[in-house]
């Protein structure tokens, strides 16, 4: 495990925090997310991901952490 994935909270992950951890765009989360591949919840217009959600996408996919 990284420094950056320790640091992360329990709190919601944000599309843009899970692109940085990711080291993917943005568009490809969305993406992800769209395609039911990446669970997230859209609260006042704003997806938030689980960070337990991201966990399990992170090793199922074949994504390397940036």
């Amino acid at each position: 495990m990284t420094y950056r994935e320790r640091s992360v909270s329990y709190a919601p992950l944000t599309v843009t925090q899970v692109s940085g951890l990711l080291g993917i765009s943005r568009r490809t989360v969305l993406r992800e997310i769209q395609r039911g591949n990446l669970a997230a919840v859209k609260p006042g217009g704003m997806y938030r991901i689980d960070p337990g959600e991201y966990a399990a996408y992170r090793n199922r996919s074949r994504v390397t952490p940036g």
